[in-house]
């Protein structure tokens, strides 16, 4: 299988703390040598000049610049409006957003920008937990989950977990959570489930098993944001893959992050449910560099 996963990365960056502790995994997702990352600032043209802000963002995470596939680009403008007419006039694989630092109680009608463009864009995000402010470290995964629900296109994902798995040789888990089963006479969910040679659960292991990666199949009953959490834990996931319905959810505050994601210390790699569109786009900078043999 060749890995054609997060090769395109995208860092939208407002030079916060969280966006300094990221840079060690921009570092390991870019040892690949097919892998092209674009650093983007959104500014606000009333506030700041530009002159000063092209300054930061030269200055921000400048051992990128080695690589040599690596560019910069400044926007003036909403970070979310700009952000995603970004991501629709070129194509990505994953968007970078860390966890913001914490402002206090949430604010009633206040939105995530990670939930936003998670739910209006195309591009997957990849983010980390709440809680995880002591800085990332350089290092490969060591196990790589994908928690597998009945979502659209969850054949694909499958496919692209395995995929970022197999490029760093980690274990790959799968992992499903029954529901509770509404029946009177004891069978188990996970019984009628996996009895069936056409259910999903069979289906997948039967994608799994071709696919070049050591793997291990979990699953559970019970109620899923509990459960999720246990799996991950004890698969010891380093990251997982999860669907933009286990991603976000929707309180009394707004849309915001699943709680999920703050109860594992981990990354994630959240899909959106938006399918990617076929659009045309100018080459940028970072396609037209020569880039060395992989061998």
């Amino acid at each position: 299988m060749r890995n054609q996963f997060g090769r395109r990365l995208l860092f939208p960056t407002s030079f916060s703390d969280a966006c300094f502790r990221t840079t060690p995994v921009l570092s390991e997702w870019m040892d690949d040598p097919e892998a092209r990352l674009t650093l983007l600032h959104v500014y606000d043209a009333k506030k700041s000049g530009r002159r000063e802000i092209e300054r930061q963002l030269q200055s921000f995470f400048a051992e990128a610049d080695q690589y040599g596939r690596c560019e910069r680009i400044l926007l003036a403008g909403d970070p979310k409006a700009q952000i995603l007419e970004h991501c629709r006039r070129h194509r990505y694989d994953l968007l970078f957003l860390p966890a913001s630092e914490p402002t206090g109680f949430p604010r009633i009608g206040h939105r995530s920008l990670r939930a936003s463009l998670l739910r209006e864009g195309h591009v997957p995000v990849w983010t980390n937990s709440d809680f995880s402010r002591s800085g990332a470290l350089r290092q490969a995964p060591k196990n790589v989950a994908y928690v597998m629900t009945n979502e659209p296109g969850w054949k694909e994902h499958c496919v692209e977990a395995a995929a970022a798995a197999a490029r760093w040789n980690a274990v790959f888990h799968v992992m499903y959570v029954f529901p509770v089963p509404d029946v009177d006479d004891g069978t188990i969910a996970s019984d009628l489930f996996t009895g069936r040679e056409t259910g999903p659960l069979e289906t997948l292991r039967a994608i799994v098993s071709q696919l070049p990666v050591t793997f291990k199949v979990h699953t559970s009953t019970g109620h899923e944001r509990f459960e999720v959490r246990r799996l991950l834990k004890d698969a010891h996931a380093d990251i997982a893959f999860i669907s933009s319905a286990r991603a976000m959810t929707r309180g009394l505050f707004g849309l915001r992050m699943s709680p999920i994601l703050n109860s594992v210390q981990c990354q994630f790699v959240c899909f959106p449910d938006n399918p990617r569109p076929e659009v045309l786009e100018q080459p940028r900078l970072v396609d037209r560099v020569a880039l060395p043999d992989a061998g």
